[in-house]
């Protein structure tokens, strides 16, 4: 490449990052003074350069233009070259606060993969006047007490994804085991701070749910398996968290203060239904999975919810809040 074609090169690429995404728009003019703005006297061209750029070019980058003049160009919102322009202000802010939310949940190895999309919103906040600090304006904390997200082996976590992605069956050995199980990967789930596999164990049908960080060790094979599983239809099933009984729950339950301010205005699932009582409790109905993640939610709240029905599902929390008592008894 000659130094002519080089600075050629350059050019377009700098004026494709002043070109925005669809329904912003610029026109020529525009886009030179930014040009101007950004890269001072380094590209000396006349608005009939640029002019003649964006013809040239349109077509390959996949620039749209708008009817009249001056017409006013723009990248379609699924042009594979969109994400050559800068990031709109709104998105960098955005994408700000996703950072922060994310590294209270995700394990660091997946967020790590993640750097160059947040390293895009943070040099496009720096750059952008007034908005130098943003970050120290807003936080984003997570809801109640969460311990730190669990460490997850870059090995392992490269390995199940070709496994995934390939139908492929891998051998592993989990948390203290020492033998190794075929199993056969299937989908995973990111619930809460843990990431979670869903698979099936050597040749069983009954699909199993076991924690990534866990696998101590992991190994290829050659051997493929057919996939038929519906990850999406599993996750509704409840299935995929600590399920207890393949029976679903018509649990009738007694809310008050925050719980009962919460669930007026956040349904459990679509079936609730909330009926005010006396003012200060509300009786709230809902058919539920029975999940270990629903008890440990109503005894953390316990000082504000009773449970009515079904009393076998009472009998059991009743249990619990027992034994919990019990560690303080003198």
């Amino acid at each position: 490449m000659t130094v002519s074609d080089k600075k050629v090169f350059e050019r377009i690429l700098a004026m494709a990052a002043c070109i925005p995404v669809e329904p912003r728009s610029k026109t020529a003019k525009e886009i030179l003074g930014t040009l101007v703005a950004e890269y001072g006297g380094h590209f000396n061209v006349s608005l009939r350069t640029i002019e003649r750029d964006l013809q040239t070019y349109s077509t390959i980058l996949g620039l749209l233009s708008t009817e009249g003049r001056p017409s006013k160009w723009y990248f379609a919102s699924d042009s594979k070259f969109r994400y050559l322009n800068k990031l709109p202000i709104e998105q960098a802010l955005s994408l700000s606060l996703v950072e922060q939310h994310l590294t209270n949940y995700l394990p660091h190895s997946i967020f790590e993969g993640l750097a160059p999309v947040f390293k895009q919103a943070n040099d496009t906040l720096l750059s952008a006047d007034n908005l130098n600090a943003w970050k120290h304006k807003v936080a984003s904390i997570p809801d109640g007490f969460v311990v730190q997200p669990d460490e997850i082996d870059e090995v392992v976590l490269s390995v199940l994804h070709d496994a995934l992605l390939t139908n492929k069956v891998v051998k592993i050995k989990y948390d203290d085991q020492d033998k190794f199980h075929p199993i056969k990967p299937l989908g995973l789930i990111v619930r809460g701070k843990k990431l979670v596999l869903a698979c099936r164990y050597y040749d069983y049908k009954d699909v199993r749910t076991i924690l990534v960080h866990r696998i101590k060790v992991i190994e290829t094979t050659n051997e493929h398996f057919d996939n038929d599983f519906n990850l999406a239809a599993f996750i509704k099933s409840d299935e995929a968290f600590v399920l207890i009984s393949d029976t679903p729950l018509s649990l009738t339950m007694h809310v008050t203060g925050h719980v009962k301010k919460l669930l007026s205005e956040q349904q459990l699932l679509p079936n609730q239904e909330i009926t005010d009582i006396d003012g200060s409790w509300a009786s709230v109905e809902v058919i539920i999975g029975h999940t270990l993640e629903l008890e440990n939610w109503i005894l953390s709240h316990s000082d504000q919810i009773k449970v009515i029905e079904p009393l076998h599902f009472r009998e059991k929390i009743n249990k619990r809040l027992s034994a919990a008592l019990s560690h303080y008894a003198k």
